[in-house]
């Protein structure tokens, strides 16, 4: 690539036991908003041909800066996903896009004799880690099926350049783009929608216009976001420990060290799993494999306290520039819930006692001063937001009555700034988000509640 004066680079945010979301919902933090491709497994976490999340993953993904080809493998038997995939390159929303599947090109191969193979498909299940490395599992590919899986991408990239070639020869010096001007306009999702507020920060909002795409079609929208996490890796300016006002407990002590209850009497403790950790002990030896996976989270019992984030309204994905809010914030006609619509708080994913906290019902929320009635509280019940059955999201919407503020971080709590160099001194118009634990009963050793993703939504 260099060879052609273009600019190429990886960042492989790959992050093991992960559905659609709410990964989905933060890919710019993840891959960073000016992301060529961006690619998921939706064949690991996601059986049974559902469609949801791969669908509200596409929608997502297409709002990106660069309008990102997008990469999907998955499994033979998801004829549902690609039967949705193949409807939105018909429908001219997708004009990029790479769908993968494994088994039905490699099985004849791999039935053969490890002799009789082709040298690609010989050595199929040796892994490149030293010997006793975990992770050699049958569901992870070894080295020969990456290498198979890095070759159909090339080839798939080379039947271009011969069109481009084929073009040079023939005289034509310029092309028009594929990508047109940006459009936010998509069609109604094929996935069933049942009328629950949540769906729409899953898939957009329906208009009242129409196209004629095979007949009249409704216009949805999708609506402007921004995720802060605790996962890493992930782009800098996107730690949800940064939008912490207050409730933390010490920072300077690492994941990897246990954590007695003394530590959540102080406040939440950003902390690794119990199953995680121990993954990270047995990996260390073998520096990580070398790539940071770090699902690491801020938990928290009922006796440490409100846990208060400033989730700031100039951090939404929006292209079109909006006028400073920060002036307006005194005036009686400007409230946080025509600028920031809804908040959705998610939990890490990660398996424990059936004791364990159940984020709908043993949390407390308050946006804005105002407490969220339990009721308001939604689950978000739908494909690609679950782990192992476990529900990880939930949603509501910000109250009439919530008050915006104006606040600095970096002076007022002292946060570190999110990269190298010199903080932000300005200060932001937003609104503040409290997170406590309301039951007494939820005990460390069954598994406190956690918070690793926030997700807020432009009104």
């Amino acid at each position: 690539m260099a060879l052609l004066g273009i600019k190429f680079e990886v960042r492989n945010a790959a992050i093991g036991g992960i559905p659609s979301f709410p990964y989905g919902w933060c890919m710019p933090e993840f891959l960073g908003y000016d992301a060529d491709l961006i690619s998921w497994d939706h064949s690991m976490n996601e059986a049974g041909d559902l469609v949801g999340g791969l669908e509200a993953y596409v929608r997502h993904g297409i709002q990106m800066e660069h309008q990102p080809l997008i990469f999907v493998k998955d499994t033979h038997m998801a004829t549902k996903r690609r039967a949705m995939l193949q409807k939105y390159i018909d429908d001219g929303v997708i004009l990029d896009s790479f769908l993968l599947v494994t088994d039905p090109a490699t099985t004849p191969f791999l039935d053969l004799a490890e002799s009789s193979r082709p040298s690609g498909f010989q050595k199929w299940r040796k892994f490149g880690a030293p010997p006793n490395t975990p992770g050699p599992m049958a569901h992870h590919p070894a080295v020969k099926e990456h290498e198979w899986i890095a070759w159909m991408i090339a080839l798939h990239f080379l039947s271009v350049l011969e069109i481009v070639a084929a073009d040079i020869a023939s005289g034509v010096t310029s092309v028009a783009p594929l990508r047109n001007n940006r459009s936010d306009s998509l069609p109604k999702p094929v996935t069933l929608i049942r009328g629950n507020e949540f769906e729409n920060v899953l898939f957009g909002y329906p208009t009242n216009t129409s196209v004629k795409i095979g007949g009249d079609t409704q216009v949805w929208k999708m609506t402007n976001k921004k995720c802060l996490t605790t996962f890493q890796p992930s782009v800098p300016g996107s730690e949800l420990e940064n939008a912490i006002v207050s409730g933390r407990a010490a920072k300077d002590v690492s994941v990897m060290e246990p954590k007695s209850m003394a530590s959540f009497n102080k406040g939440w403790v950003l902390d690794l799993g119990h199953d995680e950790k121990n993954a990270k002990r047995i990996l260390h030896p073998y520096n990580g494999l070398g790539f940071m996976d770090s699902k690491q989270a801020l938990y928290g019992v009922k006796a440490s306290g409100t846990l208060s984030f400033f989730l700031r309204f100039d951090l939404f994905h929006t292209h079109t520039p909006k006028a400073p809010f920060k002036e307006s914030v005194g005036s009686p006609e400007v409230r946080a819930e025509t600028t920031c619509k809804s908040i959705t708080v998610c939990q890490v994913n990660e398996s424990r006692d059936e004791k364990e906290c159940d984020i709908q019902s043993d949390l407390e929320f308050t946006v804005g001063g105002v407490s969220i009635p339990p009721e308001d509280v939604q689950i978000i019940n739908a494909d690609g937001i679950s782990y192992k059955g476990k529900k990880l999201c939930v949603y509501f919407g910000v109250p009439e009555r919530a008050k915006p503020v104006v606040k600095n971080l970096a002076i007022e709590e002292g946060n570190e700034p999110p990269s190298a160099g010199v903080p932000d001194l300005s200060a932001h118009a937003g609104i503040e988000l409290g997170i406590a634990v309301i039951n007494e009963s939820i005990l460390l050793r069954n598994g406190p509640c956690s918070v690793s993703h926030i997700i807020w939504e432009q009104a």
